[in-house]
């Protein structure tokens, strides 16, 4: 789930992040969508917020 950048990559600030930044982290790429799929309809939010706020973490 982890994604390269070519830029310095996003902040910890998000009035510092570029458009490009904000697409970057919070698109989900088809093998997150096929996790997804997986999940009951009520656990999808949590989820998707839980994923996708653990990849942020890892870039610090």
């Amino acid at each position: 789930m982890r994604r390269s950048s070519t830029s310095a990559g996003p902040t910890c600030t998000w009035q510092e992040w570029q458009p490009e930044d904000l697409i970057e982290v919070w698109t989900l790429l088809e093998d997150d969508m096929a996790k997804l799929r997986n999940k009951s309809r009520a656990n999808r939010l949590g989820f998707v917020l839980l994923r996708l706020g653990l990849t942020l973490l890892q870039d610090r």
